[in-house]
C-alpha cells in the first residue's frame, strides 16, 4: 500500500474503516487519532491522506492546494481511491475527502457504507450514489447544500449537528459517529 495510508489501530482483521482526510492532510489530522481511539475493537482504522491520494503538492498554501484539487486532484484521488474497494469496509471522508468518496461511489467504489462529514462541495453534485451513506454538516457552516439539494435525499441520509465546518475534529462528534457505525 502507498505511504498515503497510516494504520491507526492494529487488531485481528475484522472490519476495515478508511478515513480520508481533509485538505490539510496528515500534517493537521490530529482528529484521525481520535477516530482510532473510539472505534470498536472489532474495527481497524486506516487513514488515507487525501493530498497524497491526489498527487497534490502540500508545500503550497491552502488556497493553492484547493485550486490543485479543482484542476486535477479530485479526478486523480477518485481513481486512486477506487483501488481500496471493499464491500465490507466503511469509508469516512472529511471535507474534500467526502466529496472524493462520493464521486468514487458514483463510479463503482464497493463499500458497506460511507460517511461524508462537512463535505460542502457536494452542493454542486446532481447525482447521488447507490448504497448506504450518511452525510453530516455543521449547523453553522454557511456553505452547506441548500434545502432543495437535501430534498433529493432520503430523510435518514443526512444530519445537522451543532457546530461549524470543522465538526469532524470535535471529540464529541467523533464519538457520535463511531457509535452510529455500530448500530
Amino acid at each position: 500500500m502507498s505511504n498515503a495510508v497510516l494504520s491507526m489501530k492494529s487488531t485481528l482483521h475484522t472490519q476495515q474503516v478508511y478515513l480520508i482526510t481533509d485538505l490539510l492532510c496528515k500534517e493537521n489530522a490530529t482528529y484521525a487519532g481520535l477516530f482510532g481511539q473510539v472505534l470498536s475493537p472489532q474495527q481497524s482504522l486506516q487513514v488515507i491522506d487525501v493530498c497524497e491520494l491526489a498527487g497534490i503538492d502540500v508545500s503550497h498554501s491552502e488556497s493553492i492546494k484547493h485550486r490543485q484539487f479543482l484542476d486535477f486532484g479530485i479526478h486523480r484521488a477518485v481513481e486512486a481511491l477506487k483501488k481500496y474497494a471493499d464491500p465490507s469496509a466503511i469509508f469516512i471522508g472529511c471535507s474534500i475527502g467526502g466529496l472524493i468518496l462520493w464521486k468514487a461511489a458514483l463510479q463503482g467504489l464497493n463499500f458497506q457504507k460511507f460517511i461524508a462529514i462537512a463535505s460542502t462541495r457536494l452542493r454542486f453534485e446532481t447525482d447521488h450514489p447507490q448504497g448506504e451513506f450518511k452525510l453530516y454538516f455543521g449547523t453553522l457552516d454557511p456553505n452547506n447544500p441548500d434545502t432543495s439539494w437535501f430534498r433529493q435525499l432520503n430523510d435518514h441520509n443526512y444530519q445537522f449537528l451543532d457546530g461549524d465546518y470543522y465538526i469532524y475534529t470535535q471529540p464529541e462528534f467523533i464519538r457520535h459517529i463511531c457509535l452510529e457505525l455500530n448500530q
